[in-house]
């Protein structure tokens, strides 16, 4: 047979190789427990058409989608960094640092790829929660009898051993405002007894109020950097009542015999009262003496 002259067929082979990435930090949280979705992170780079955003989880882990590779980017190096969104959540400092990610790409000449990952900075982002809170105890002084001036007492707020932690004057009007007790991150959950007293001062004809009041307060997190400081709910308010002593007369005098004189103004004797009874007594017997008697009658 003839032969026919043709092309030499070609057989043509061709080699795929892929691999995937997917990035990860972590979020750590000092101060208060960490919630899920809390912080935001972006992540920008080489290749990408967009950042790609990633939210932590309740334990901390922060993953991003997973970024793919070919044999097309074998031989390559691509650069990218992860930095912390910043938000506004009360009492949290964020984390500013940026982390830079650098990776390789190599082949492992069997359809896989060798990523080669290489952090410059820490792959976890640290955030710090703080809060803070205070209470200003007050109190009341009402005045009896007297006029009430500024600074005319002094109260005392006192700890369960005795120590003195503020102390504090009364206004032209009454009030009594102590410097705040401050509160912190420690103090969350505790609960704190106080003791305010009037301290007794040296004015004088001033009957001074020797009751104690208890201030009870509780401390809780409010979560947005602030603590609440509340007082137990049934305690009676801070309020002391001062009077004026009502002096009858002059200070009593001790004679030579040992018998107490009267004050000027008291001087009314055992034998002024007896004086008395016997003029009631003479008057009605000159009554009884002027009186008609009936005459004797026989039947």
């Amino acid at each position: 047979p003839a032969w026919v002259e043709a092309e030499v067929a070609a057989f043509t082979n061709s080699y795929l190789a892929d691999g995937e990435w997917m990035p990860e930090v972590r979020k750590e949280l000092t101060g208060r427990s960490l919630k899920p979705g809390e912080f935001s992170f972006e992540l920008n780079g080489d290749g990408l058409n967009h950042a790609l955003a990633a939210t932590n989880d309740g334990a901390g882990r922060v993953v991003f989608k997973p970024i793919k590779y070919t044999e097309q980017d074998v031989g390559k190096t691509y650069y990218y960094t992860v930095e912390e969104i910043q938000g506004n959540l009360g009492g949290v400092t964020y984390d500013k640092h940026v982390l830079k990610i650098k990776v390789e790409v190599k082949d492992f000449e069997n359809g896989e790829l060798d990523l080669r990952v290489t952090y410059d900075g820490s792959t976890t982002f640290t955030n710090r929660y703080n809060a803070s809170g205070a209470y200003a105890p007050v109190a009341t002084k009402v005045a009896v009898d007297f006029t009430l001036e500024a600074g005319q007492f002094e109260f005392e707020l006192v700890d369960p051993l005795g120590n003195v932690l503020r102390t504090a004057k009364n206004t032209a009007l009454g009030g009594v405002q102590f410097a705040p007790l401050e509160f912190g991150l420690d103090d969350i959950g505790k609960t704190f007894v106080y003791t305010i007293r009037e301290v007794e001062g040296t004015l004088e004809k001033i009957i001074y109020d020797d009751t104690e009041y208890t201030l009870t307060l509780t401390v809780s997190d409010q979560g947005d950097g602030t603590l609440l400081v509340q007082r137990k709910a049934g305690e009676a308010p801070a309020i002391f009542t001062n009077l004026l002593e009502i002096v009858g007369g002059e200070e009593d005098e001790i004679p030579d015999d040992g018998e107490k004189t009267p004050a000027t103004g008291q001087q009314i004797s055992v034998y002024t009262y007896l004086a008395a009874a016997m003029l009631v007594l003479a008057v009605v017997s000159a009554i009884l003496a002027l009186k008609p008697r009936k005459k004797d009658t026989t039947a």
